[in-house]
């Protein structure tokens, strides 16, 4: 069965005395417009939706009489990172972000898919943190913008003085 479209999310739904049939996947798998997964009870859904399209936790896949599909996210081994002021917080986004890393932001934490690299750059951070099994359900920081190729990146700066302009600077994404 191919699904083009998310029905609804069930946190807004009454499903009344449907069957949840889950759908468990990984944050990873909720960022992928494009795949195979399989229910609980078997069913094999292709997803395939329409570019911009994002899967949440708790998303309709399919419905009928019986059941419903649902998207249902898996607890992963995190890294949760506890900073107690802004310059924490700051210093601990920034430098999780300049690693490439996934970071997902709560209320009160930040949290980071287990990694062993990163662990150095999290123990040097000097905030609260601990290594923990959750669902990575918050506020996704990292901004994809285009499709979900991988990319490199090169860095040009040049220091021209024209036009009043004493520096100018940017970023070619190729």
């Amino acid at each position: 069965m191919v699904i083009e479209r998310v029905i609804a999310n069930i946190k807004h739904i009454d499903i009344g005395s449907k069957h949840v049939d889950n759908v468990w996947v990984t944050h990873e798998d909720l960022l992928k417009p494009h795949q195979k997964l399989v229910s609980e009870s078997g069913r094999i859904l292709k997803i395939s939706l329409d570019d911009g399209q994002k899967l949440k936790n708790g998303d309709i896949l399919y419905e009928n009489d019986e059941s419903v599909a649902v998207l249902t996210l898996k607890a992963e081994k995190v890294f949760e990172i506890i900073p107690k002021n802004n310059m924490e917080w700051a210093k601990a986004a920034f430098n999780i972000g300049n690693m490439h890393q996934k970071l997902y932001i709560f209320e009160d934490k930040l949290c980071v898919p287990y990694d062993n690299v990163l662990e150095r750059v999290i123990k040097a951070l000097n905030v609260e943190w601990h290594i923990t099994e959750t669902t990575l359900n918050g506020l996704l920081a990292n901004v994809n913008i285009g499709s979900s190729h991988s990319h490199s990146h090169s860095h040009t700066h040049s220091h021209e003085h024209s036009h009043g302009h004493s520096h100018q600077g940017g970023h070619n994404h190729e």
